[in-house]
């Protein structure tokens, strides 16, 4: 290396001497080393045409970057704005300008709480104190006003541009078509809760209307027969009334809480019983369909009455045990147990007269497709009924 820049130096003295027309003043380059210094000459040249190669091809690189820059940030389906310490806006991309109804070029320089609701300055504020001293970005909703005077809510979001500064970015997501549907949704909830409101009510008075014509019909018929059937089917429509009201209560148009409205059946039928009913309970919270609770609600009043009816003298307190529970294999046991009188040793149910214990019978295998099971040999009257509680499907 040291041999080459010696011939080059030298060489450059020639080519001095000779531009200035003076004699060489130093010894003349041999043939080897002319060509020694034409070979640095031809390296030096594919050294300036590899550099040029090299910065056209990071020249083709930032105009690649630049115009992903583009596309990223011009072109980003959301807002972006850089706003400084002095709260002017430094830097927006198309569509913050868009959404502010402002063009770019007018919009930098302009303060950024220009654009904020009046009533929003504070949030705004907030935000930014707490931006600015946590460095953690910051999540908000706020109304924003257009040049034009037109407000709109926006999601806004910010970040700090580096630690230390009190520059910071914020990304805007224009809401109005959110807010409308959210609107919308609440008008539709409105009107479905005004609708509830109204099928609730009108099947309750229905209830009771239906109720009251058996009261008449049962004041003017002489039959006891005749009666206790009114009666009865008052009782079941008190059942139903129940389930309709608990569904109502909940806001929750498809399950009820069986243990809830156990207690509240039984004491509605108490009351209707002068308050005979004396009751012990064991029951876990089961959540079921209203489908699966109408006809669980028919047998217990069905077997509750008869234990008031038939197990204990008239007006006397009636004793009752009942069990509510769920197993791991999401299996519903009832168990309703009296200590009356109890029935005869070869009593059989389907050879009952009454209807009430037949209908139990029904509504256990057909609506609930689970297992009956009458106990007879101890004291009282005892009736445990099974069945899963994925009969039925939730219909809304």
């Amino acid at each position: 290396m040291a041999a080459r820049d010696e011939l080059r130096r030298r060489a450059e003295e020639i080519d001095t001497a000779r531009r200035a027309g003076l004699p060489d003043c130093v010894d003349p380059l041999l043939p080897e080393e002319v060509e020694a210094v034409l070979h640095d000459l031809r390296v030096h040249q594919v050294e300036l045409e590899l550099q040029n190669e090299e910065l056209r091809k990071a020249q083709e690189s930032l105009e690649v970057a630049r115009s992903g820059w583009f596309q990223l940030y011009d072109l980003a389906p959301v807002g972006y704005a850089t706003v400084g310490d002095n709260g002017l806006i430094s830097e927006a991309n198309l569509l913050a300008a868009t959404l502010l109804g402002c063009p770019r070029s007018q919009l930098v320089g302009k303060p950024f709480s220009l654009f904020v609701h009046k009533d929003d300055h504070g949030s705004l504020y907030l935000h930014r104190k707490e931006l600015l001293e946590t460095g953690k970005a910051q999540a908000f909703e706020l109304r924003l006003v257009k040049m034009d005077g037109t407000v709109f809510w926006a999601a806004l979001q910010g970040n700090t541009v580096s630690p230390g500064d009190s520059s910071y970015r914020i990304a805007i997501i224009d809401l109005s078509k959110r807010k409308l549907d959210e609107a919308a949704l609440h008008d539709l909830l409105r009107e479905k809760e005004a609708l509830i409101n109204e099928l609730y009510h009108r099947a309750n008075n229905n209830m009771q209307i239906i109720s009251s014509i058996l009261d008449f019909h049962a004041e003017a018929l002489d039959d006891s027969r005749f009666t206790q059937a009114i009666n009865d089917t008052q009782e079941r429509i008190l059942a139903l009334a129940i389930v309709n009201r608990k569904l109502f209560e909940t806001k929750d148009l498809s399950r009820v809480n069986l243990r809830t409205y156990i207690l509240e059946l039984v004491a509605e039928l108490g009351k209707k019983h002068g308050g005979r009913l004396k009751l012990v309970t064991e029951l876990q919270d089961v959540i079921v369909v209203a489908d699966t609770a109408i006809p669980c609600g028919l047998i217990l009043s069905e077997l509750i009455g008869n234990s008031l009816r038939h197990a204990y003298p008239a007006g006397a307190e009636c004793h009752l045990e009942i069990s509510l529970r769920i197993d791991e294999a999401r299996t519903i046991t009832i168990r309703i147990a009296d200590r009356g009188i109890g029935v005869p040793r070869d009593f059989e149910v389907m050879k009952v007269k009454h209807i009430g214990l037949r209908s139990v019978v029904g509504l256990s295998s057909e609506q609930l497709n689970g297992s009956l099971r009458f106990d007879t040999a101890g004291i009282g009257f005892a009736c445990e009924f099974s069945f899963k509680d994925n009969l039925y499907v939730a219909r809304v």
